[in-house]
């Protein structure tokens, strides 16, 4: 374009030159005419005309140059290359700038030095890197900065979730986050907490001050669902655990910086339907009324005919209930059309058994409650024997297998128990260990004694208050098990 207005500017010139030599001729003739010295020279009060365009052959060399702004070249100045956006750390931010002075890199700390402002919270507005040029140099005296994003970090779901029965509260486990310094756990309930999904409520937030896991949890963090009091021992609950962390957000809404503190949180991971260490349960009705005194002595219950009961607990004849807060006892011969409700589906595992058994409130399980190698637990509810070892002041699980508890009708005692009386062989049934007068763990009855085979009701109640067992672990138990160790029957 430049090129064409030159041209252009040349052109008009030129018929301009002709023009005024032919006024020039003209004007000699009259000047002539007049007496006029000089005919070739202008008139001083002659005046160019105003929309005359003024080319270089009429101006000074100075002037002409004047004219050439369109090629002039810029003075070059000192500039930042854009700044990929950065991530979140809780630290200040220093991206390392790449300075230029027209195509030239220049050089930190020998060409020009280096400032940050605002560059710790998440924003997309306040970040700045601000470079000044070094004293001494060619660039003393020249800034420049340049804008940076800090985008929040992101958070993987948690990993390796999974729920621990205790008694009456369940343990949550899994594995540390990358950059996580919170885990919030939702558990489903009828209540609906604000901000959260629906149907699940807040139930705590494990935090550490210092943004830092303890290193008793650095692997796998948990929290023991207990907050709202004891856990119901039969219902099943939904849990669903966040890795979560909290972030500096500067308000970029507001002309004045200022910071506040966010939560950010992963996706949930869920489990569901998990519940508790149970006890086997029988509903009855009861036969005749009384009135019960507690166990404590200090509350009173009317039973009354056809009122019925859920029980959770057998001994000396007579069935176990809560009411009212308070423990009652109810003979067996008051009750009818028993029900025994227990699960056929599910086993604890090693990892559930060795928490509950080991748990706190289970003072006597504790191993120095006993000078006895070996423990058994016989879970009424799963219908499975458990045996730990001591090991290192707590107990391990080394075997578990299924049973056959008694059944609705003639349970097998409950509580804290040891083994007593030791029986070798009576009616066909070989290896009695006696927990409890002569309910024993024994072995199983040959079918020809037996009228039917007592192994394909293991895992199921059969019994009548004895807990069978295959006769190698009940060999087991007799071999390895003396008078005094300790049984659980629950």
């Amino acid at each position: 374009m430049a090129k064409h207005k030159r041209l252009i500017s040349i052109v008009t010139s030129a018929l301009m030159l002709v023009t005024m030599t032919g006024a020039s001729a003209f004007a000699t003739e009259q000047n002539a005419d007049l007496g006029v010295q000089g005919g070739t020279e202008m008139a001083e009060d002659q005046v160019v005309p105003e929309n005359a365009e003024v080319t270089d052959e009429i101006l000074s060399e100075g002037e002409a140059n004047l004219n050439e702004g369109e090629e002039q070249v810029t003075e070059a100045s000192m500039t930042i290359d854009p700044i990929a956006a950065q991530v979140y750390t809780g630290k200040e931010i220093k991206p390392v700038p790449v300075v230029r002075y027209g195509e030239n890199v220049l050089v930190e700390g020998t060409d020009y030095t280096v400032a940050y402002v605002y560059n710790k919270a998440v924003s997309a507005k306040w970040p700045k890197v601000i470079v000044t040029g070094q004293a001494g140099t060619p660039y003393e005296g020249m800034t420049a900065e340049k804008a940076f994003q800090i985008k929040a970090p992101a958070l993987n779901a948690v990993t390796g979730l999974k729920a621990l029965a205790g008694y009456k509260e369940i343990k949550l486990k899994w594995k540390k986050v990358d950059g996580a310094d919170t885990y919030l756990i939702m558990r489903k309930d009828k209540k609906k907490a604000k901000g959260w999904p629906r149907n699940l409520c807040k139930i705590s937030a494990y935090k550490t001050s210092d943004g830092v896991l303890k290193p008793s949890v650095a692997e796998s963090p948990f929290w023991e669902n207990n907050v709202k009091g004891t856990v119901k021992m039969y219902k099943k609950y939904t849990y669903t655990v966040y890795a979560g962390r909290y972030v500096l957000y500067a308000n970029d809404s507001k002309s004045t910086y200022s910071e506040s503190s966010k939560l950010i949180k992963s996706k949930g991971v869920t489990l569901k339907n998990k519940k508790c260490v149970a006890k086997l349960r029988i509903r009855c009705t009861v036969k005749s009324g009384t009135t019960l005194k507690s166990t404590n002595g200090k509350k009173h219950f009317k039973l009354k005919k056809g009122m019925k009961i859920m029980t959770d607990g057998y001994g000396a004849g007579k069935y176990s209930f809560t009411k009212k807060g308070a423990r009652f006892r109810m003979l067996n011969v008051r009750a009818k059309n028993r029900k025994a409700y227990y699960d056929k589906k599910h086993d604890y595992s090693e990892e559930e058994a060795e928490y509950f058994i080991n748990n706190k409130n289970l003072t006597f399980a504790r191993p120095s409650k006993t000078n006895k190698q070996y423990l058994i637990w016989a879970s009424l509810y799963t219908q499975q024997v458990h045996v730990f070892t001591k090991d290192d002041g707590r107990w391990e699980q080394i075997d578990a297998w299924d049973c056959s508890s008694g059944s609705a009708s003639a349970p097998s005692p409950t509580g804290n128990c040891s083994i007593g009386k030791r029986i070798k062989w009576r009616h066909h049934i070989e290896y009695w260990n006696c927990f409890s007068t002569l309910n024993a763990l024994h072995g199983i009855k040959p079918v020809k004694y037996a009228g039917y085979n007592w192994v394909r009701y293991l895992g199921k109640i059969k019994s009548n208050g004895c807990i069978r067992n295959r006769n190698e672990n009940a060999e087991w138990i007799w071999n390895h098990c003396p008078k005094g160790t300790k049984v659980l029957v629950f």
